[in-house]
């Protein structure tokens, strides 16, 4: 796993410079920070997703500690999580989530939220859970008839925990699997959506998956 940049975001410096004019101000932009900063402090177990974000852009002890607490929470619900009949049966409802929590896991390793031997705990843990439960999931879509929101969601899952986890420091063999194989299969998923994204389903799964999945699979 890379330290040195958080994936996915280009230039962290840049956006840690317009903090001190977003805590004086009062647009939209703001306000959306005060909002995910608030959240993630008052509460970081109910807005879990906003703690690693937040304490990437502030480097305080609190905010760290909170996203740290937030990415342990998670990691103690896996086992359980596997036997649940939401992952037996929806697999790829699972899988966009269990990536993004590897990359916030990725962006706190950048500024020394863990140290080496928990780090390399915790990467284990979320390669091989993604590995066990997500990357034969995708194995089991149809290719290349499968173009929906649940394939894209395991294609680019696949591919970004894979990434993460075969790059920089202690790569793994599991993820590089991963990362080969997701990155074989998206670029066709991609082409063969149409230029609105619809997929013939519901507005939910546009709204949820194939909306931040495709600039997020492009950005990959």
């Amino acid at each position: 796993m890379r330290l040195d940049q958080p994936l996915l975001l280009e230039d962290v410096e840049r956006l840690r410079a317009l903090i001190p004019a977003l805590e004086a101000g009062s647009g939209r932009k703001a306000q959306l920070w005060q909002v995910l900063k608030n959240s993630a402090r008052s509460a970081p177990l109910q807005y879990p997703w906003f703690t690693a974000f937040v304490a990437l852009m502030t480097r305080e002890a609190q905010d760290i500690a909170n996203a740290r607490l937030v990415i342990r929470t998670y990691i103690s619900k896996l086992d359980a999580m596997s036997f649940s009949t939401g992952l037996q049966f929806h697999f790829w409802c699972f899988a966009f989530p269990h990536a993004k929590w590897s990359l916030y896991f990725q962006w706190l390793c950048c500024i020394d939220a863990f140290a080496p031997a928990e780090r390399a705990e915790i990467a284990e843990q979320l390669t091989q859970y993604h590995f066990l439960n997500f990357f034969y999931g995708l194995r089991t879509k149809p290719e290349p008839e499968c173009v929906d929101n649940q394939a894209l969601s395991l294609a680019f899952s696949n591919p970004l925990v894979g990434y993460l986890f075969s790059q920089g420091e202690a790569p793994a063999e599991m993820a590089r699997i991963m990362l080969e194989d997701g990155l074989r299969r998206l670029p066709a998923i991609i082409g063969d959506m149409p230029p609105s994204g619809y997929s013939g389903e519901g507005s939910a799964y546009m709204d949820c998956v194939n909306g931040p999945a495709i600039p997020l699979a492009v950005e990959l």
